[in-house]
């Protein structure tokens, strides 16, 4: 399995979130809030058919505090993000 995908259902998400914990293990990407981005995608992945790619960088974002800059800000549902203004 990918880790890109969108998830039509919750059927797989079990296996998401062990491929996702066992890619972190060898590498920094905890750093990134990967507890945070899977909260994200239980949240989001169905009702706004959230990516990963997408609830790495929201997780990220909220983690610093940081404005997020994207023309397509429907990918990012979250009420704690804010965004650049452009």
């Amino acid at each position: 399995m990918g880790i890109v995908g969108i998830w039509k259902d919750r059927t797989d998400l079990p296996d998401t979130q062990t491929y996702v914990r066992n890619l972190r293990k060898g590498t920094r990407l905890e750093r990134l809030g990967i507890r945070r981005a899977l909260r994200l995608m239980r949240k989001y992945a169905v009702s706004h058919s959230l990516e990963i790619p997408d609830a790495l960088i929201a997780a990220a974002a909220i983690r610093h505090s940081a404005a997020l800059w994207t023309r397509n800000r429907k990918r990012y549902p979250m009420p704690q993000l804010t965004f650049c203004n452009s």
